[in-house]
């Protein structure tokens, strides 16, 4: 029995080994530290948001939308104040218009621009609307820019959009 238990010592101490040895032979392929304790969290958010090219800092709201900015295939474009496009031109922000605010579901990530639903609404009544949405947008960050869009467009109406994660994104300080 004691040779049992001393030959299953041994058995998980080079497993243990092993596994570190891999882990060490992973992050020195993958150009990291070998003793580093990276976040994967912030590392996954920084990757998407540098893929995605279409978002800058912002101090207030964490981050918006870049102005004036396309797609290769131009499926996807934003406007002034980083709104998207609703398809065809580009166009001034309009007076009055409804301003649609929410997270990717109102941006319309995935579609293009004529495929957003405030899109869809402006052709529907044909009146102007504005897509303000964000992806990844917190309850907060909804509010806060519909604010911040409603101070230059003076809008005749506002539809926020929210959704479940939205709130559960006011919970945490980082989500990936």
């Amino acid at each position: 029995m004691r040779r049992f238990f001393a030959n299953a010592a041994l058995m998980a101490v080079s497993l243990l080994v092993s596994l570190a040895g891999i882990e060490a032979a992973a992050r020195v392929y993958g150009g990291e530290r070998i003793f580093a304790a990276p976040n994967y969290v912030n590392r996954t958010l920084d990757i998407v948001r540098a893929t995605l090219g279409f978002l800058q800092h912002d101090a207030t709201l964490g981050w918006v939308m870049r102005e004036n900015h396309h797609s290769i295939d131009h499926s996807f474009s934003t406007g002034p104040m980083g709104v998207r496009s609703n398809g065809g031109e580009l166009r001034a922000l309009p007076r009055r218009a409804i301003i649609a605010v929410g997270d990717s579901f109102t941006v319309g990530s995935g579609v293009a621009n004529h495929e957003t639903w405030p899109a869809q609404l402006e052709a529907a009544i044909g009146r102007a609307s504005v897509t303000g949405g964000v992806g990844a947008y917190g309850v907060d960050q909804i509010v806060l820019r519909s604010e911040r869009l409603a101070e230059t467009i003076e809008p005749e109406a506002i539809i926020v959009g929210v959704l479940p994660q939205d709130s559960l994104r006011n919970a945490y300080r980082v989500i990936g």
